[in-house]
């Protein structure tokens, strides 16, 4: 497993268990059901989007353990998505260009529709019930030589 990999499943994983409070699964779950893809572009040392799509993952759970409730409307679970995205992003830049890259994360979009998935780097990282999958896309600059 190169170490773009490990950080991309890594950063997701603690950010799944802290705050969606979602383990990871030892083994693969069959995932059936919807297919949610997160865009959350980005731009500063480098430009591009990071890409995730939960496969089968519960969202409504997911959005009722992130906002401490007991159910969630649709849109509550679409801004939950976003934030997730949002996090996810925030947390992973980092790990891989460094705590003093400085980054300007974009809106993100939530979206149903099962795209084609395109990326420079990816990972993905099984959970309880649902399957994710990541994918760092560049536009302009690339992945750093140590983590290629």
């Amino acid at each position: 497993m190169k170490k773009i990999e490990r950080v991309l499943r890594d950063g997701a994983a603690k950010v799944f268990e802290e705050l969606c409070f979602f383990s990871p699964a030892d083994e693969p779950t069959p995932a059936h059901g919807t297919h949610i893809t997160i865009s959350v572009p980005f731009s500063g040392l480098t430009e591009g989007k990071l890409v995730v799509r939960l496969v089968g993952v519960p969202v409504a759970e997911l959005a009722c353990n992130m906002l401490g409730e007991e159910s969630a409307s649709t849109e509550q679970q679409n801004d939950a998505l976003a934030e997730l995205g949002n996090v996810l992003c925030g947390h992973v830049l980092p790990l891989v260009w460094g705590e003093q890259a400085v980054f300007d994360i974009q809106r993100p979009v939530v979206s149903d529709v099962e795209a084609p998935f395109d990326a420079s780097a990816h990972a993905s990282l099984e959970l309880e019930g649902g399957h994710v999958e990541l994918g760092l896309a560049m536009r302009r600059g690339a992945i750093p030589e140590g983590f290629a």
